[in-house]
């Protein structure tokens, strides 16, 4: 086998690996891996319209409070991966979570329903360490916030809904 083919199947391999690490971690609320997944000029380009000083935080201090609200809001909370496909420096992610609401979440308190969602993700490594992210947040907060039955006016609104 060629040395350039071998490359580029390790590559993937890895990047693939780095991406099931970082959702284990959220799966567990393990904050610590965050420093070390992450690359120091990291850019995420997920918006959060609920909470948007988060958007002028620093990207790896953002994924550690969104890893701790996650655990708070659904302790039972998992991650699944549906598909993972790398080709050179980039991960496309499909997975699903599921998970049942005990927890306050922006702002309201448990709801007791369960949630099931599906979500995408693009992201781009840079020498083992994720240093660019794209992802399908909006439709999916849109989606958990109808299945916890809080898409209510005052939630419509703030989202700019209406």
């Amino acid at each position: 086998m060629d040395n350039s083919i071998r490359n580029t199947a390790a590559l993937r391999k890895r990047n693939k690996a780095v991406v099931l690490q970082m959702l284990e971690a959220f799966n567990k609320g393990d904050t610590k891996v965050v420093a070390r997944l992450l690359h120091p000029d990291v850019q995420s380009r997920t918006k959060h319209p609920l909470n948007p000083e988060m958007d002028r935080m620093a990207v790896a201090d953002r994924v550690q409070l969104e890893m701790l609200h996650d655990r708070k809001a659904f302790p039972d909370g998992r991650f699944e991966v549906k598909e993972l496909i790398a080709e050179e420096n980039k991960v496309i992610l499909h997975w699903t979570f599921t998970g049942t609401h005990t927890g306050e979440l922006f702002d309201r308190q448990a709801t007791g329903r369960k949630v099931n969602l599906v979500g995408h993700e693009i992201i781009e490594l840079d020498r083992g360490r994720i240093i660019r992210h794209t992802d399908d947040h909006a439709l999916t907060l849109l989606d958990m916030l109808s299945q916890l039955r809080m898409l209510d006016t005052a939630m419509q609104d703030k989202l700019g809904l209406r």
